[in-house]
């Protein structure tokens, strides 16, 4: 059997890196990597690779930045291509991670050929459909023939839009199976003595969603928020992503982007952190630091019943008013439970190869059968 993981951005390599490793264990199953080169800055990519210890890609489509409708177009053509030279059976299986361009154009390239989709990350919703992301993980869900979510609420939902019982699991997070794996060696980073910053000392911020980036108002107020809190006296420290305008945060504390271990060091060491990623919010959570979340709605909101987590709209709240929620967060200490499993990567493969029903988890209440 074969496993092909589609993948083109930061979370995807980190959430497939299980599935990597697990792979390695099974006799007749091998793994290999497209990658399609949604993120192609060495620091947003190529690095991941080398710490995740993931080899090299067996396909590079390097499609580089486009519109969205562009970029899923050329992903997908490009695709179809690799397919045809693989020539896929039906005991393959084709993996997509999430809700990125990457993933949508995987899972229409994949329902027509005759191997197997497994989407993870599968049924979760935010209900908005402006968000690009929103389209993607509801698209990718009705095509796949094994949807996979990270919770029970998650499959409920993936049941009450129609699709059938067979076709869903409960298999645990993939970010938190790669956060258990690599937090412990991330903390050795030297990220801390290279910024000149101390452990539980600053606010870690990071921004990149279009809903946010692609918004001048809602960009500014977010800015002004970090302004005032570096005002009162906060450290912040920003690695802010390509696609975002850095005149927006001049002033600010604002570097490069990092690799995923000085990432992890960042967020385990922040006394606070800020962002609009559904990954760093659930790192955040398994830090156990708190975190204001700039978004209108999160498709995790299991994580805002912990008590660690508040959703903070940048439309519907000023400058002042972001500031002071941040503020006030700082000192937040929620509930110590665990929201969601870590997925197990030798569970997934045990799925896909051996169809083996005692390894998915009840839908309904959640616990292994």
């Amino acid at each position: 059997m074969r496993l092909f993981s589609i993948v083109g951005t930061r979370p995807e390599f980190i959430q497939s890196s299980t599935v990597h490793h697990a792979a390695k264990d099974f006799d007749g199953v091998s793994h290999h990597y497209i990658h399609t080169g949604q993120h192609y800055d060495d620091e947003m990519s190529l690095t991941f690779w080398e710490q995740l210890d993931l080899g090299m890609p067996d396909c590079e489509l390097n499609v580089g930045s486009h519109s969205q409708n562009v970029q899923t177009g050329l992903i997908l053509n490009k695709l179809g291509a690799v397919f045809a030279d693989a020539q896929l059976a039906p005991d393959d299986w084709i993996i997509v991670y999430g809700d990125t361009n990457s993933v949508l154009a995987g899972a229409l390239a994949a329902a027509k050929c005759p191997a197997g989709l497994v989407h993870l990350e599968a049924g979760m919703r935010s209900y908005d459909w402006k968000m690009p992301e929103e389209v993607n993980r509801v698209a990718t869900d009705h095509l796949c023939d094994l949807a996979l979510a990270p919770c029970s609420s998650a499959a409920s939902t993936l049941l009450a839009e129609g699709l059938p019982e067979h076709r869903i699991g409960v298999i645990g997070d993939t970010i938190q199976a790669a956060y258990e794996r690599y937090a412990a060696p991330a903390v050795a980073s030297t990220i801390w003595i290279k910024q000149k910053i101390s452990p539980y000392d600053y606010i870690l911020v990071t921004i990149h969603r279009q809903e946010n980036t692609d918004d001048q108002e809602r960009l500014r107020r977010i800015a002004s928020a970090l302004r005032i809190l570096q005002g009162r006296g906060h450290k912040l420290i920003m690695p802010l992503h390509p696609r975002v305008n850095r005149d927006f945060f001049e002033g600010l504390s604002v570097i490069d982007p990092v690799n995923y271990f000085d990432m992890l060091a960042l967020e385990v060491g922040a006394k606070l952190i800020i962002t609009d990623s559904g990954g760093v919010q659930r790192e955040a959570y398994y830090s156990r630091v708190p975190c204001v979340i700039l978004r209108d709605v999160t498709e995790w909101r299991e994580l805002l019943n912990t008590g660690w987590q508040e959703l903070v709209s940048p439309l519907h709240n000023t400058a002042i008013e972001i500031a002071n929620i941040c503020e006030g967060g700082i000192e937040t200490k929620g509930d110590d439970v665990d929201v969601y499993e870590a997925l197990d990567g030798a569970d997934l493969i045990r799925i896909l190869a051996l169809g083996d029903g005692k390894w998915l988890h009840n839908i309904q209440e959640g616990s292994m059968e």
